[in-house]
């Protein structure tokens, strides 16, 4: 049978635009994926310290934008924020720098407002103005520096206060009001002295209960003296602990002052500070690009309709896939396909004929599970594939409307035996239309091998559907699991 001779050839190129294409794919990806898709606004800040292009630009927790350009206009900074075009601000918002935390990332926050006139789309700036302007800003908060100086200023107002208190006192008006008090503590003491002398008896009697009580209590100390002998001995016993322990902690204190051991050289040398510092940072910034992956499973169902094999008129096609998500725009696809036209292969037979042996070349078509491995890269509502389709090179692309709750993909691949038995040497052209009528749920309707069905006039349709889940999605089934199932 004929194969094409020149196949080598066709495959060789096309795995170097494969490999060029995913290079250029990857050079082109920035973390900015809202900038020149959305919308953009312009906000006026006091300060933009810790921002820089590309920042967060954070609402409610959602990231709704990223920094884009900051630039200086006489004594304050001026930021324009590419928004995402999903997310629309009442004309009332306010913005603040805020932080993540002790070490986090410093992010630009919208504090939403109540109007319900919206900031304008399509690349008109607004500027955001100080409270009482219409739009207000939050300031930011007060800095080492300003604390001091507000310190000061409650400095000079105690000062004040005390210089006040001084010359009331000074004043003869306030000798007069004091002599006034003496002569009523001192008319007080007689009349209590008066009182004293004609309840002389009961105080006498008052006397006596006293020094009874104290015999009893004299009494009481003798019979609990023991008692009381050994509690002190256990309180200086642990005192004496108590100061061993305070002289480790001395000797402890001592070393670390002296530069000793791993936490003196902590403490002692700012390097090693200004190292865990940078490393606590690094840290910060993998955990938070690890939590940027997105991570989703879903399935594929396909029952095919087809005159192409009698034998096969009704099948099916069964497909589970795995998507890697690093940021938004991008992704990596493993599928797993289950065909039922399966794989075909050639192998050389050496046949006998009677005057030797003779190889021929066969196709033979074998039923065997098929490797998916694509790139994507997604432009506002264009999703572009490229790579490895169903054990063979091929490309890709899907259009998402209506919020992506509908989609056309069509996909290119197996140029070498899509036309089989003919061997023209047209690939498969794949044409699918997708709806989403309700979250993680799908319905599929298309049509399989287009070009070479329409040259045999033998069409092959589908239907179909599947699901898919998100990362999220089964960290709250698993999180709903009561303790004893797992």
């Amino acid at each position: 049978m004929a194969i094409p001779g020149s196949s080598e050839v066709r495959v060789g190129l096309f795995a170097i635009a494969a490999i060029t294409a995913a290079v250029w794919a990857s050079m082109a990806t920035t973390d900015n994926p809202f900038k020149g898709k959305g919308y953009e606004l312009v906000a006026r800040l006091p300060t933009a310290e810790g921002l820089q292009p590309g920042s967060s630009v954070e609402m409610a927790g959602v990231r709704v934008g990223a920094i884009n350009e900051i630039r200086i206009d006489g004594t304050t900074a001026i930021i324009t924020l590419g928004m995402d075009p999903r997310y629309h601000l009442p004309a009332d918002s306010k913005v603040q720098v805020s932080s993540r935390g002790l070490l986090g990332d410093t992010v630009v926050k919208v504090v939403s407002g109540t109007s319900e006139n919206y900031l304008s789309v399509g690349g008109t700036s607004y500027n955001y103005r100080r409270a009482g302007g219409g739009g207000g800003v939050v300031e930011p908060p007060p800095t080492i520096a300003e604390l001091q100086a507000q310190l000061g200023l409650v400095a000079d107002d105690v000062q004040a206060v005390t210089g006040a208190l001084r010359s009331i006192l000074d004043s003869e008006e306030t000798r007069g009001s004091i002599d006034a008090i003496l002569t009523n503590i001192e008319g007080f003491t007689e009349d209590l002295s008066g009182i004293t002398k004609s309840n002389k008896g009961d105080l006498d009697a008052v006397v006596d209960n006293l020094r009874l009580l104290t015999e009893q209590l004299n009494l009481l100390v003798e019979e609990s003296r023991p008692g009381v002998a050994n509690e002190l001995e256990s309180l200086q016993d642990a005192t004496d602990t108590l100061n061993r322990g305070l002289e480790r902690v001395e000797s402890i204190a001592s070393k670390i002052d002296e530069g000793q051991g791993t936490l003196g050289l902590l403490v002692n040398d700012d390097r090693l500070g200004t190292g865990l510092t940078e490393t606590i940072e690094d840290v910060g910034r993998l955990v938070e690009s690890v939590n940027r992956f997105q991570i989703e499973v879903y399935y594929r169902g396909e029952f095919h309709i087809t005159h192409r094999l009698p034998a096969a008129r009704f099948s099916g096609k069964n497909l589970v896939g795995l998507r890697i998500k690093p940021r938004p725009d991008y992704w990596y696809v493993f599928e797993f396909v289950d065909d039922p036209r399966g794989d075909y292969a050639e192998e050389t037979v050496f046949i006998d004929d009677g005057s030797g042996l003779t190889s021929v070349r066969e196709v033979r078509r074998t039923d065997k599970l098929q490797f998916t491995f694509m790139f994507a890269k997604r432009y506002r509502d264009l999703v572009l594939r490229i790579g490895i389709k169903e054990n063979t090179g091929g490309v890709g692309a899907d259009l998402y409307l209506f919020r992506d709750r509908f989609s056309i993909s069509v996909d290119v691949f197996d140029f070498m035996w899509a036309s089989f038995p003919n061997q023209s040497g047209i690939p498969n052209v794949k044409l699918a239309f997708d709806v989403v009528p309700v979250k993680n749920v799908y319905f599929t309707v298309g049509s399989d091998d287009i070009v070479n069905s329409a040259v045999r006039r033998e069409f092959t349709w589908f239907v179909g559907g599947g699901v898919w889940f998100t990362d999220n999605d089964i960290k709250w089934v698993l999180g709903g699991l009561p303790t004893g199932a797992l």
